[in-house]
C-alpha cells in the first residue's frame, strides 16, 4: 500500500514525426478525444498521486483540451516543453518540485501510452521507494543487430540477455532531481533513458519489474488505429439482464467478458443505475416483455455512445423498435447458444455498434 506522496511527470511535447500527418500524436482524437487525456486521467484518478506535470509543446493549445474535462485543478499543472525529451522532463521535474516539496516519489510516463495498469504502478512505486529507482520492461520482440558505418551487419545481441525499457518509471524525488542536475548537455540534447541518468549521476541501480503487456507506446499510425480498438473495447461497459439462468445467458456473458472492459448481470433491469452503461444485452427466456423495453432502460444506457440494446429471444415479434435496439433470435432449437453467443459479441464489440440499430437476426 502507497501511503506516501507521488508525482508524476506526463511528457507530451513531442512531434511525432514517425506516426506522420500534420497532428503530432498527442492531439490525435481516440473516440473524441486527444490521445494524451487518457493517460493523464488514469492518474488522476488514483489518490495517492498528489501532483501531475504534464510536459507540452503548447500549455495554450493543450489547456483547451483540458477546459472540456472535468478534473482537479490543484492536481495538474501545464508545463512548456522543451525541444528534446530529456530537457522536457528536467522541466517538469524542476517545475513539479518548486510546486510539492514533499513529493517522496516521481514517476515518469510517456503520454502517449494510454494505458497504465494501477496494480503494476503501485507495485512500481513502492520498488521505487526501496531501492531508489524502478522501470516496467518488456522481452524483446525482435532481436538487435548492429550495423556499420557502410550498412552492413556488424553485431547481433543475445535477445535472451536483453530486454526492453517502458514506462512507467519510479524515482525517489531526490534520485531523479539529482540525475538531471548534473548530466551532461550531450545527453539532455540525445539521451532518452531516465534509468540510465539515475545510475550515472545518483549511484542508483533501478530494480527492472516485467509489466503487462498494454504498456506499449503509439509510435507509428498502425499504435493509433490499435489504441482506437482497446480504448473503445475498455469503454464499453456492458449489462446482461436475465431473470433466470440459462445456457444462453452463460454463454453470452463469457463471450462479453473476453471482448469488453466490463460486464455485470442483473436479474432485473430496474436494478440498472441511470448512466451507469452503455452496452444492455437483453436475454428473454420467454416472449418479450413490455415492461423490460427501451422505454424503461432510457435513462439507463446512452446508446449516442457507441452504446446498444440488444434483446435475445425467441420470439422477436415483441421488439419495440428504438434508437438502438437490436434483436437476437435464436428460434427455439437447441444447441444454438454458443452462436447467439458470437452474435451478440460481434454486434457489441464492433466498430460501429449502431449500425446494426434496428436489425433482427435469425439463427
Amino acid at each position: 500500500m502507497v501511503n506516501f506522496d507521488v508525482g508524476v511527470i506526463l511528457p507530451a511535447a513531442g512531434t511525432g514525426d514517425r506516426l506522420g500527418g500534420p497532428t503530432p500524436k498527442q492531439y490525435c482524437k481516440i473516440m473524441g478525444r486527444p490521445l494524451f487525456l487518457f493517460a493523464l486521467q488514469e492518474f488522476l484518478a488514483v489518490p495517492w498521486v498528489k501532483k501531475i506535470a504534464l510536459v507540452v509543446d503548447n500549455p495554450d493549445h493543450a489547456c483547451r483540451f483540458l477546459e472540456e474535462t472535468c478534473f482537479d485543478k490543484d492536481k495538474l499543472i501545464v508545463v512548456q516543453g522543451e525541444h528534446t525529451r530529456h530537457r522536457s522532463i528536467r522541466a517538469g521535474v524542476q517545475e513539479i518540485l518548486k510546486n510539492d516539496l514533499n513529493l517522496q516519489v516521481l514517476v515518469v510516463h510517456d503520454a502517449v501510452r494510454p494505458f497504465v495498469p494501477m496494480g503494476f504502478l503501485e507495485e512500481l512505486v513502492l520498488s521505487a521507494n526501496e531501492h531508489g529507482a524502478a522501470g516496467a520492461i518488456r522481452p524483446l520482440v525482435s532481436t538487435v543487430v548492429k550495423q556499420d558505418e557502410n550498412g552492413f551487419l556488424q553485431k547481433c545481441l543475445d535477445r535472451s540477455e536483453y530486454v526492453a525499457s517502458e514506462t512507467p518509471q519510479a524515482f525517489q524525488s531526490n534520485v531523479l532531481s539529482k540525475a538531471f542536475s548534473h548530466c551532461s548537455e550531450e545527453e539532455l540534447e540525445k539521451g532518452t533513458e531516465c534509468l540510465q541518468l539515475a545510475l550515472a549521476y545518483a549511484g542508483v541501480s533501478a530494480r527492472l519489474i516485467t509489466g503487462p503487456s498494454d504498456l506499449w507506446k503509439v509510435t507509428y499510425k498502425k499504435d493509433l488505429y490499435a489504441a482506437t480498438c482497446c480504448i473503445r473495447e475498455r469503454a464499453r461497459r456492458a449489462c446482461v439482464v436475465a431473470a433466470e439462468d440459462s445456457a444462453t445467458v452463460r454463454q453470452v456473458e463469457a463471450a462479453l467478458r473476453g471482448s469488453l472492459g466490463a460486464v455485470e448481470r442483473v436479474a432485473s433491469a430496474k436494478a440498472i443505475a441511470p448512466g451507469s452503461f452503455n452496452t444492455i444485452v437483453l436475454c428473454h427466456s420467454r416472449g418479450v416483455d413490455p415492461d423490460r423495453q427501451l422505454v424503461d432502460l432510457a435513462a439507463a444506457v446512452d446508446v449516442n455512445k457507441e452504446g446498444v440494446v440488444v434483446h435475445v429471444t425467441e420470439h422477436a415479434e415483441g421488439v419495440r423498435e428504438g434508437e438502438g435496439v437490436v434483436a437476437v433470435r435464436c428460434g427455439g432449437r437447441g444447441g444454438q447458444e454458443r452462436r447467439a453467443a458470437a452474435l451478440v459479441e460481434a454486434v457489441v464489440a464492433s466498430a460501429d455498434p449502431s449500425a446494426f440499430a434496428g436489425q433482427t437476426f435469425f439463427l
